[in-house]
């Protein structure tokens, strides 16, 4: 917990870096996913990553095409969708999900969260838990 901090910030690096990348011909294009020519995770979030000198990403298996500030809003509606226990994982679910948008860039986030929310609604494999806090940063 008392790496939260650095943890945010390294998770939005590493985001930002990807973010960079263009997406190869034969990158997928997503249903929900607005159009662009840049590499997504779209599950990019701290069990994602594998903490090491070259900060290894995982689990890609809903990688595609788009636009970085889709993806970077994406991880902010994952990460403020985690269902945790107890007043101090909702601390630090806090504290990381505000760090991160701080070192992403709130703009960008803002400018897709909509977008991103609806697409992670779409998902089958969201908890009912979950669905609560997506559906209240719709405002319904």
């Amino acid at each position: 917990p008392w790496r939260i901090v650095g943890h945010a910030r390294t998770l939005a690096h590493l985001q930002r870096r990807l973010n960079a990348i263009d997406a190869p011909a034969w990158f997928p294009e997503r249903s929900g996913v607005p159009a662009g020519g840049k590499v997504l995770h779209l599950d990019l979030h701290p069990m994602n990553i594998i903490l090491d000198r070259t900060g290894g990403i995982i689990d890609w298996t809903n990688a595609a095409r788009g636009q970085g500030s889709f993806d970077a809003a994406m991880s902010f509606a994952l990460m403020s969708g985690f269902e945790v226990d107890g007043v101090k994982d909702r601390a630090g679910r806090r504290l990381m999900v505000e760090v991160f948008a701080r070192s992403r860039g709130r703009r960008a986030i803002r400018g897709r969260l909509p977008e991103a929310v609806r697409f992670r609604l779409a998902d089958p494999h969201v908890t009912p838990g979950e669905r609560l806090r997506l559906q209240a940063m719709l405002g319904g």
